[in-house]
């Protein structure tokens, strides 16, 4: 999705001796118009993360047609390393199941998702391998069954479960027996195996109570961001880029683009070492903790809007922002590290942010329906930026402006982007 802004200066300027014709005049100014919009496309899509598909397990454990390999993982046990794809398996005899389900690189279309719990805890200063941390969660997912199955289907990739799951059947609060579970890693999935099939038209509650993942550097879904500041001390920071299919690291989902749920968000961030925590909507509330002897917030979020999982967005980190407030109230932050902040390199995109915002809105005539716009670069970040509802994340160089330093060339492509996300924000365009 690229980053481009579509801006005209007009004027008439006649020379002696030399002339234009009208029809050379329009064919010159598409020709730039066209370079613009290239332009912008290729400023977002350079460096976009792309998804190599996870290499296939040994086929006399995982094949499909051949009994099934589960994982057996008792509750508070740990029996792999986050991010490693194996652990002590066991083989049901007979349970093959039907082979279309998990070979299928799209879900099958039994159930739909409504609603999404998510709570993660990123822990910086527990590096399970070099340069990589560790992130805690728990989630679950509420779903509408369309079409009786036994069977469940979510992504999942380089999520290390910790604690049994559960089903349970909303409209009685009954569990439904899990019989058998095992990851498919071809397709990244999770696949679980129910006693009973679902009825169509209940809804059902899926939950993984708790699991752990590697906070890594791979710039994808939740992951781990440096930089050095003022003091000469590494920083690490947690961030997210769910598109195209991030989600899956940091959260069991239906993670496909046209399954789309409202989502309550959580996330537990340190205070004593200046960090805050950041997500798609407004903070709902703080709740005080005290975790490993460290003074801790669980951040809690308001609900989102009905969007896919690709659109969200976790950030948590020592970050302080500049404030402004578009015609209608609505509030509009640009965040970045303290040093950018207190020098002034936000001040830019503070300013043209609202009224970007007012401007695309009488366009369309579509106002902006989120409560909040935020802002914020990484200081790792694959894409040149990426349109989350809500809370927009960049590279440093395409939010961040510093009068008299930054090329007039870089300033262009600042505010093209900034055009092309917000955009998106308004026109609730996915």
């Amino acid at each position: 999705m690229g980053e481009s802004m579509y801006m005209t200066e007009g004027g008439n300027n006649q020379k002696k001796g030399f002339f234009v014709s009208k029809t050379s005049a329009i064919v010159f100014g598409l020709v730039i118009v066209a370079i613009l919009v290239a332009e912008g496309l290729l400023i977002g899509l350079v460096g976009r993360p792309t998804c190599d598909k996870v290499a296939a397990p040994d086929t006399t454990t995982m094949a499909p047609t051949k009994p099934v390999t589960t994982t057996t993982i008792m509750p508070g046990s740990t029996t792999t390393s986050p991010g490693e794809e194996t652990t002590t398996l066991t083989t049901t005899a007979g349970n093959t199941g039907p082979p279309t389900l998990w070979d299928n690189e799209r879900l099958p279309p039994d159930l739909i998702p409504i609603h999404y719990t998510v709570k993660l805890r990123a822990v910086f200063d527990e590096e399970i391998r070099p340069n990589i941390n560790i992130f805690y969660g728990s989630s679950s997912v509420t779903y509408n069954c369309v079409n009786p199955t036994d069977y469940l289907l979510l992504h999942s990739v380089q999520i290390n479960y910790t604690a049994s799951f559960t089903i349970v059947d909303d409209a009685t609060s009954n569990s439904i027996s899990i019989i058998d579970w095992f990851l498919y890693l071809p397709n990244q999935y999770l696949v679980i195996q129910t006693g009973a099939p679902c009825e169509a038209g209940k809804t059902y509650t899926f939950s993984a109570p708790e699991y752990n993942a590697p906070l890594g550097n791979d710039l994808t879904g939740f992951y781990r961001s440096t930089y050095v500041n003022e003091n000469g001390d590494l920083r690490i920071i947690a961030v997210s880029q769910m598109e195209t299919t991030g989600a899956r690291h940091s959260f069991p989902s239906f993670d496909e683009p046209g399954l789309k749920a409202t989502f309550d968000t959580t996330l537990y961030n340190r205070v004593d070492d200046g960090y805050i925590a950041i997500s798609n909507m407004p903070v709902k509330q703080y709740i005080p903790e005290e975790y490993k002897g460290q003074s801790w917030n669980a951040t809690v979020f308001e609900t989102t809007d009905i969007m896919p999982t690709y659109l969200l967005a976790f950030v948590v980190a020592d970050y302080t922002y500049e404030e402004t407030f578009t015609q209608n109230k609505k509030q509009t932050r640009i965040y970045s590290r303290k040093e950018a902040i207190d020098n002034g390199e936000g001040v830019y995109a503070s300013i043209i942010t609202p009224q970007m915002l007012d401007n695309l809105g009488a366009y369309y005539n579509i106002s902006y329906e989120w409560p909040k716009s935020d802002q914020l670069s990484a200081p790792d970040f694959g894409a040149g930026a990426m349109e989350n509802w809500g809370l927009v994340l960049y590279r440093e160089s395409l939010l961040l402006y510093e009068e008299n330093v930054t090329t007039v060339r870089s300033k262009y492509s600042v505010t093209s982007v900034i055009g092309h996300e917000l955009a998106h924000q308004v026109t609730f365009d996915v």
